[in-house]
């Protein structure tokens, strides 16, 4: 098995410091493997904890949650037609369950085969997911549920899924598989949890532990490294030291991995700035960031002057506008993370001073790589493009020209750049950052909106005031290029009239924007 070379200590956790010293001692990561022999088969450590809920609680549980209510009527229904089986919920479910939170995707294991559960359910199948024993359920009331057979994963050749899989009877085997002890839990119809690993000891004590050896854990899959970040952040655990030393050493295995499946653990963590903020921080610590996202790393020890931002450089004012940030859709917190990446190559000096001019266009041309990286969709790079490109524009809204304003509040993507602009002035605290003179700024577009409308009321409404044909029918001889400029600025006269004009007055200022073109030097 691959093992990648040590890289600097990493630890987050209240784990026993002899524990830490003994691994932290080892000479190298074959060390740390025999190590991992001591605590017990693959490094898994063999004990078993099985906790029924308070009964009270379950009920209530069951009775506020159709999914969960349905998912244990699946069970209930297995465990009649096959007597003596073994099915539990699994996964993300039972680690919310324990920790007091309502569940969301419930997934289901067994030991009984797909093929006798096809004589009791209505079931799909999932692409090939039936090759790995994994059949979709119908359960009769409009729920469905992935239905995985217990199984023991063969070799990870792609670093990402099994070659094969060996269907098996018995969960601790299917449990030893799964990534992190707070994952490797099940949970019974009855509401017993059944925790092999010690998942509910780590929920109590608040840490994120692989199961078992993590270099096992991260050779077989990579992106478990960005999980365990991720689920960190969410949660607002800690990392087992031991696991967090693993994270570091594969740092340099990631920026291999596909663009789009990291980008996935972005936007998953980016359930709040908050989050989003702490798992760019993990990441940072653990020599990943730079690796996967180095136009964000770059922004460290880039200055500020102290007196417009307090926060600190432009790395500290990312994390710190993210920490302000609002509720939000994934893709808003994905826009504040990204606002300033282009100070990254465009930081000079005015005398001690530091200056970060058309850093929004640079940041907007790096953006481009990154899209390009993570396999951004269309739509996506739209609204991350605005964001870096235009935040600037948020600090002088009410003073700008009111078709610009007004082309800015049309844009799909308006939402997503008001958050961004927030973050970035909110950043910066009180005193600095006075929330009712923002929120007095973006009503103007507001207003702006509200006069003028939609983009396609409004360009309707433009049209019928001014068009190509109606110039051509003033001046006949121009050429596109030109008819093109008269548009825009007679376009512009309206905005500023608001749609008040006579057509008398508009064919006047379709004389006057000519004229004026007429009187400027050529460009050579």
């Amino acid at each position: 098995m691959h093992r990648p070379q040590r890289t600097r200590s990493i630890f987050w956790t209240r784990s026993s410091p002899s524990v830490i010293l003994l691994v932290r001692s080892a000479a190298s990561v074959e060390a740390k493997a025999i190590f991992w022999l001591f605590l017990g088969f693959d490094g898994v450590a063999m004990y078993s904890l099985n906790r029924l809920m308070n009964p009270d609680s379950w009920q209530q549980a069951l009775e506020s949650n159709v999914d969960l209510a349905s998912a244990v009527g699946v069970i209930r229904r297995i465990e009649q037609h096959f007597p003596g089986s073994q099915t539990l919920i699994v996964g993300g479910a039972t680690r919310d369950l324990a920790m007091g939170m309502p569940p969301h995707d419930i997934d289901i294991a067994t030991n009984v085969p797909v093929e006798r559960l096809e004589g009791v359910f209505q079931t799909r199948d999932l692409g090939k997911s039936r090759d790995f024993g994994i059949v979709v359920i119908c359960a009769g009331d409009g729920h469905t549920f992935e239905v995985a057979h217990f199984r023991r994963d063969g070799e990870y050749s792609d670093a990402r899924r099994p070659d094969s899989v060996e269907l098996i009877q018995d969960f601790r085997d299917d449990a030893r598989r799964r990534d992190f002890t707070i994952n490797a839990m099940g949970l019974t119809a009855a509401g017993e949890i059944i925790d092999h690993f010690g998942g509910q000891d780590d929920i109590r004590q608040r840490v994120i532990r692989t199961v078992g050896d993590p270099y096992a854990r991260f050779h077989k899959d990579r992106l478990r490294v960005f999980r365990a970040a991720r689920f960190a952040a969410r949660l607002n655990f800690d990392i087992d030291p031991l696991t967090a030393q693993a994270m570091a050493d594969f740092a340099g295995d990631l920026g291999s991995l596909p663009g789009e499946r990291v980008r996935e653990e972005f936007f998953k963590a980016s359930v709040s700035g908050p989050s989003l903020a702490r798992f760019v921080e993990i990441l940072d610590h653990a020599g990943i960031l730079r690796h996967v996202l180095p136009e964000v790393a770059d922004l460290q020890e880039k200055p500020h002057d102290p007196r417009h931002h307090p926060e600190g450089d432009a790395w500290q004012h990312t994390l710190a506008a993210l920490n302000a940030a609002p509720d939000a859709e994934p893709l808003a917190h994905i826009a504040v993370l990204f606002h300033d990446i282009g100070k990254a190559v465009t930081l000079k000096f005015d005398g001690d001073q530091p200056t970060y001019h058309g850093h929004e266009a640079a940041g907007e041309q790096l953006f481009t790589e990154i899209a390009r990286r993570f396999c951004f969709s269309l739509e996506q790079s739209r609204a991350l493009g605005l964001a870096i490109g235009s935040h600037m524009h948020g600090h002088r809204l009410n003073t700008m020209n009111k078709g610009r304003v007004l082309s800015l509040r049309q844009h799909p993507d308006w939402a997503i750049f008001r958050h961004t602009c927030y973050c970035d002035e909110a950043a910066r605290g009180e005193p600095l950052f006075h929330r009712e003179e923002f929120e007095a700024r973006f009503a103007y577009a507001d207003e702006a909106l509200k006069t003028f409308g939609d983009k396609q009321a409004f360009e309707e409404r433009m049209a019928r005031l001014v068009n190509g044909r109606m110039i051509m029918a003033v001046l006949p001889h121009l050429d596109g290029r030109e008819i093109g400029r008269i548009k825009d600025a007679v376009r512009a006269w309206i905005v500023g009239r608001e749609f008040d004009v006579t057509e008398d007055e508009v064919q006047s200022q379709i004389l006057a924007a000519h004229a004026e073109g007429a009187n400027q030097p050529a460009h050579r």
